[in-house]
């Protein structure tokens, strides 16, 4: 699990999305300009958003979620994800979750054949959305 995934915003204020973006990248990227959206997100394995290696409250251990993402939404969290991909994430994120609350689940299996609280998708939901709030990029570390 040694994915960790960040919200970012480029360096580069021309750079708006994958079309816009010059490899190789020569600029760094930059934490999102409001963290606080991302501070108010729940945390602790199993029933919030796990923490990625570093702590930072605008990342999280993408390792813990990727199967489940490669499965429900057919989305790698080992891809760069622009504001648009990530704004189209958060809403099929939102849709999954009110479905999944209606339906009564309580918990799931991320694939590792642990139980993980619905709280831990919601706080998922969460954080994708304070990103595609700011027209972020989903940005993988691994």
């Amino acid at each position: 699990m040694g994915l960790d995934v960040y919200a970012v915003r480029p360096g580069d204020a021309g750079v708006t999305g994958h079309a816009t973006l010059v490899k190789p990248v020569t600029f760094s990227w930059m934490a999102p300009a409001d963290p606080a959206p991302f501070e108010a997100v729940p945390r602790g394995a199993r029933e919030g958003l796990w923490w990625p290696s570093d702590g930072m409250v605008f990342g999280f251990r993408g390792g813990v979620y990727q199967q489940w993402m490669q499965e429900q939404f057919e989305v790698s969290l080992y891809e760069l994800a622009d504001p648009v991909e990530v704004a189209e994430l958060a809403a099929r994120l939102e849709a999954w979750l009110a479905e999944a609350e209606a339906a009564g689940t309580a918990e799931l299996d991320l694939g590792d054949g642990a139980p993980t609280a619905l709280s831990a998708i919601a706080a998922l939901s969460r954080f994708v959305t304070a990103a595609a709030d700011q027209k972020l990029w989903l940005f993988p570390d691994y």
